[in-house]
């Protein structure tokens, strides 16, 4: 079966491919609609066993992105991306010196929080996120 054969990819506008050779990370974006307007969505970082398992995810997410943005009644329509982490447990101190990883989600409890920095995010900040917290993160 071919990525257009597959049932994930029906409705789909595009689905892209990416590698960061100085980071060794794979992404996968999709885009569902643009019916609405542009793509909106946001970005997963998971390890997945296989690239055609992060494509599934990336698809079915950027799916439920279009119709989240539809009931929302916002001019948007759907995308999500999806950044696959190596299949060992913690990102090697050569890619990982490369990366700054914030967790935004809409998670507040302790325990969340904890999930986050397990996961290898630096910091875990919930929505909405305080800009100037986001600022001086990035600077």
């Amino acid at each position: 079966m071919t990525l257009f054969d597959s049932p994930a990819f029906e409705g789909h506008e595009a689905v892209h491919s990416f590698f960061d050779e100085r980071t060794g990370l794979k992404a996968i974006v999709a885009v569902h609609s643009t019916a609405r307007g542009p793509a909106l969505g946001g970005c997963r970082m998971w390890r997945y066993d296989d690239s055609v398992l992060a494509m599934r995810d990336a698809m079915r997410l950027s799916r439920a992105m279009t119709f989240k943005n539809a009931v929302a009644d916002l001019p948007l329509g759907g995308g999500k991306g999806v950044i696959m982490l190596p299949p060992e447990r913690e990102i090697s101190p050569r890619r990982r010196r490369d990366l700054l990883l914030i967790a935004l989600s809409g998670h507040a409890r302790e325990e969340d929080r904890t999930q986050s920095l397990e996961a290898g995010f630096d910091h875990h900040l919930t929505k909405p996120a305080n800009v100037d917290m986001l600022k001086r993160l990035l600077s």
